[in-house]
């Protein structure tokens, strides 16, 4: 998830030990990853679920919460994403890279997408999904803005939406992507299908 966050420009897991005198006397504790952010500052953060903190791991958290308070970054504890967010963000990981970019599908792309449609209905107007496919979640991986559906108001009250599609065809890298964007919000959980077996493929021998 960090590689997504366009907030983070680098990270790294367990960077360091934190040493401190517990009610045990002399403990250790290892953070999970530290993120620097783009505007220069540092997060530090565990991740464990509520269910799974004792008394020892809170006592580990709150002594890096200040230990980090000290020298000017910031503490968070997570329990981690949601399946489906995570989900979305690991299939979209496969399309990170420049190579699966090109400018002149994503163009067409944006203008296709102006509007709301089916994802293989938009792509196929453009060409072979093989091909546009891989370009399309390149641009999802890298928070380019496809067409918005307006956000809900308070009593359902309908309103025009006045979001605009970004004017920029271009594929940046993760490290250089903006607008942070949750994959979870573009592409639905779908119905799990017992897969059948492929037949095994034919070869026919040279002569």
């Amino acid at each position: 998830m960090l590689d997504f966050d366009s907030a983070v420009i680098a990270f790294s897991s367990q960077p360091f030990w934190l040493y401190c005198n517990g009610g045990k006397g002399q403990r250790r504790h290892a953070p999970d990853f530290f993120a620097r952010l783009a505007h220069g500052g540092g997060v530090v953060l565990d991740v464990r679920p509520d269910d799974r903190i004792d008394a020892s791991a809170a006592e580990a958290f709150a002594v890096t919460a200040k230990a980090c308070a000290e020298v000017g970054w910031e503490f968070r504890r997570t329990g981690g994403p949601p399946m489906v967010l995570a989900a979305n963000v690991r299939w979209l990981a496969g399309y990170r890279h420049s190579r699966c970019g090109c400018e002149a599908i994503a163009a067409e792309l944006l203008q296709v997408f102006n509007k709301p449609m089916p994802l293989l209905t938009g792509s196929r107007e453009i060409g072979d999904p093989i091909a546009v496919l891989p370009v399309l979640y390149h641009l999802l991986w890298c928070h380019v803005h496809f067409h918005r559906r307006p956000r809900p108001v308070p009593h359902r009250v309908p309103t025009p939406s006045t979001n605009r599609p970004s004017s920029s065809g271009q594929c940046r890298p993760s490290t250089s992507c903006h607008r942070p964007w949750r994959a979870s919000r573009l592409l639905e959980p779908t119905r799990t299908r017992s897969r059948q077996p492929r037949p095994a493929p034919r070869l026919s021998a040279r002569r």
